[in-house]
């Protein structure tokens, strides 16, 4: 599939990389493929499309996709462009949903977020106070969910089947780590929980 400026007598274009620079594109493009519709569109278009979850093309413009599956493999998910960061949140709910001294968590726009598979195999456990566990009902392992409130996806990081390049880019809760728990690090870390706002915001710069 590709992306090309209309009137470049079919040249690929490579302005599209620009919108994950954040900088809007300007004039009318082609895009076409073996899987993709041949079609025009002017650059309002393009957002138009990329808004509406058209994976084909929510990949080109967001750098490819990533799998990722739970232990036995039944339940598949996949997002659109590579994550670039984690959080590991140390609080005791986490610690004991995952087993371990903290989780380790992308968080993806719901966008960009889709499932492949097994679907009917999740089963969820929701604490009185919010807190949601969903889990492949088979296997047992902690699969992604909605965030609350928000657009996210919570997608646990060791799920991912791709060898993606991911670094740390906060620790939270770290008041309630466990006696047990080493963590030392030079990113950000936070005794609570910081507002959403400023952990969206982190977790989505670039380093």
């Amino acid at each position: 599939m590709r992306l090309t400026r209309n009137g470049s007598r079919g040249q690929p274009n490579a302005d599209w990389r620009e919108l994950n620079d954040g900088q809007i594109l300007s004039g009318e493009f082609v895009i076409s493929g073996r899987d993709t519709p041949h079609f025009r569109c002017s650059a309002h278009d393009v957002f138009d499309i990329y808004a509406i979850d058209y994976s084909p093309i929510r990949e080109l413009f967001l750098g490819g996709a990533v799998r990722g599956s739970c232990l036995c493999g039944e339940v598949e998910f996949q997002l659109i462009g590579n994550p670039t960061k984690i959080y590991q949140c140390h609080c005791s709910l986490c610690r004991k949903q995952g087993g371990s001294s903290s989780n380790s968590a992308i968080l993806a726009e719901g966008n960009n977020f889709r499932w492949i598979s097994g679907q009917e195999k999740i089963s969820s456990y929701v604490k009185p106070t919010g807190f949601r566990s969903d889990f492949c009902s088979r296997c047992g392992s902690p699969v992604p969910n909605p965030l609350r409130t928000t657009s996210y996806y919570w997608v646990p990081a060791g799920l991912l089947d791709d060898n993606v390049s991911l670094e740390v880019g906060a620790h939270l809760f770290i008041g309630s780590k466990a006696s047990w728990d080493a963590t030392s690090s030079s990113v950000p870390q936070y005794e609570t929980m910081p507002e959403l706002s400023e952990f969206f915001e982190l977790m989505h710069s670039r380093s």
